[in-house]
């Protein structure tokens, strides 16, 4: 999914690991082509951290990381009880 947001294009790009393993959720700076946030969802402690790699990102654009991870990151019966 990609969007703009203060006259930048972002896009956001799911990685899956192994079933089982951590999932991420990557914030890409498109022109650039560099990972500037990501948020990782640990299947075994139940719980997301988020580590950002730029300063001064809008909080608009950290926003719509997170709530796109928890609907990209959680598996689907988890979603229903948010």
């Amino acid at each position: 999914m990609q969007f703009i947001d203060h006259d930048r294009e972002y896009a956001l790009n799911r990685v899956a690991g192994p079933i089982g393993a951590n999932m991420t959720l990557e914030l890409i700076a498109v022109r650039e082509q560099k990972t500037i946030a990501k948020i990782v969802y640990s299947e075994a402690g139940r719980d997301f951290t988020i580590s950002v790699f730029e300063q001064h990102l809008p909080l608009s654009v950290i926003e719509r990381l997170i709530s796109s991870a928890s609907f990209a990151l959680l598996p689907s019966t988890m979603v229903h009880e948010l």
